[in-house]
């Protein structure tokens, strides 16, 4: 039972390393884009188009300013709205100011941390045939591309769910080494 156990938890491991990458790369793709597409900001279509990386590097394009500001979306009935999550959404323009709307969803991204962090946390403490580096790497994997990709919808709590889950992982590491 438990081999079965294992070989099914290291299925999950290739599909999500290789979804976390895909969504990464495109995302990226998608930043690269806006200034590969844009002679002039008014080109940038609103509607979930252009990925926005949470570190705000883009401030100011063709010297007009932008205000980057975060706007909460549903997500839950409308599933489509997870593809626009750290997206452009909406665009208003006054002078040579940008209001720029990057669509956040802090709820979604919170529960999909904790379930995530909690399945990470169930195959290390149930299923004893994973190492530590295959836990790790899966953790790192994974949040770090929560990171990447939704870094405007992240809080507080999403910080402390990652971490409370790699303290956890720890201590248990530490309690197998001691037995």
């Amino acid at each position: 039972m438990v081999s079965k156990l294992s070989q099914l938890g290291k299925i999950f491991i290739i599909p999500i390393f290789f979804t976390v990458s895909i969504y990464t790369a495109v995302n990226i793709y998608s930043y690269l884009n806006i200034d590969s597409n844009l002679t002039k900001l008014q080109n940038i279509e609103a509607g979930c188009n252009y990925f926005i990386p949470g570190s705000e590097s883009l401030k100011s394009f063709n010297d007009i300013e932008l205000n980057l500001t975060p706007k909460e979306i549903y997500v839950i009935p409308d599933f489509k709205n997870i593809h626009c999550l750290n997206r452009i959404g909406e665009l208003s323009y006054e002078n040579s100011i940008a209001s720029v709307y990057v669509y956040t969803n802090t709820k979604f991204i919170n529960f999909m941390i904790f379930f995530t962090n909690f399945f990470i946390l169930a195959l290390k403490i149930f299923i004893k045939t994973f190492k530590r580096s295959e836990v790790l790497l899966l953790y790192l994997v994974v949040n770090i591309g929560y990171m990447l990709n939704f870094s405007y919808s992240l809080s507080l709590n999403s910080y402390n769910f990652m971490l409370v889950t790699l303290l956890i992982i720890y201590f248990k590491e530490v309690e197998n080494s001691k037995i």
